[in-house]
């Protein structure tokens, strides 16, 4: 884990090393955005669609997320993914006020909508995961996440803003929910990724300078 301090647009690292204090160089916010980018690999150019899912459907995406056992590319160990029918054995738990447990009829018409958009692959009698997520589907399993995340005290209230990343060998893929209580999954290009980053990192406008004021209603015109 890294720890950076942010104050007026600059930004310095933090750690603390057998009792000792470290602070590294000043940067820009931009130039912090930039660096963590860096630190995981993201195509040139996104290969995959965004991918918009109910809470719902996504459950049935994470379900079959798991069931990639039987893949010749299957983790080992200590990642290896549940199958079906360990996953499904959770459903026995109570339901919570997010997400309901799916019955036959809901789990099916998820299926059916993860069909429709190629989510979802006809394979063996059944369903399986469509390649193009293996990846994906393998670094959320194992819990491959990066988050990174901003914390800022306004008035007596904390703000936090995060994205979690989950970073492939050659992608990085975004997942997160959205207003709406959808789920969004979408692989970041290499450009995409410093702007996604940079929307945690950057300071908010202050809101009570009256030239902010003017700047956002000149650009609601």
């Amino acid at each position: 884990m890294r720890d950076f301090y942010l104050s007026e647009g600059t930004v310095v690292e933090y750690a603390r090393r057998e009792g000792d204090h470290e602070f590294g160089p000043r940067r820009s916010e931009g130039t912090l955005a930039a660096e963590l980018a860096r630190a995981v690999r993201a195509a040139d150019k996104a290969r995959l669609v965004p991918l918009r899912m109910s809470a719902g459907d996504y459950l049935v995406f994470a379900v079959f997320a798991r069931d990639l056992r039987s893949s010749r590319e299957a983790a080992t160990g200590a990642d290896t993914p549940m199958s079906l029918d360990e996953v499904l054995a959770y459903f026995d738990e109570p339901e919570t006020r997010v997400v309901r447990t799916p019955n036959d009829e809901t789990w099916q018409a998820s299926v059916e909508e993860l069909l429709r958009r190629g989510v979802l692959v006809a394979a063996g009698g059944g369903y399986a995961l469509h390649a193009d997520f293996h990846a994906l589907a393998r670094e959320i399993v194992a819990d491959h996440q990066h988050t990174v995340v901003r914390f800022d005290f306004l008035d007596e209230q904390w703000l936090f803003r995060e994205v979690s990343l989950y970073p492939s060998a050659d992608a990085v893929y975004r997942l997160g929910s959205e207003v709406d209580g959808s789920v969004a999954i979408e692989e970041l290009s290499s450009a995409t990724l410093v702007d996604v980053i940079a929307e945690v990192v950057s300071s908010l406008p202050n809101l009570v300078d009256p030239e902010v004021h003017s700047a956002l209603e000149s650009s609601s015109l």
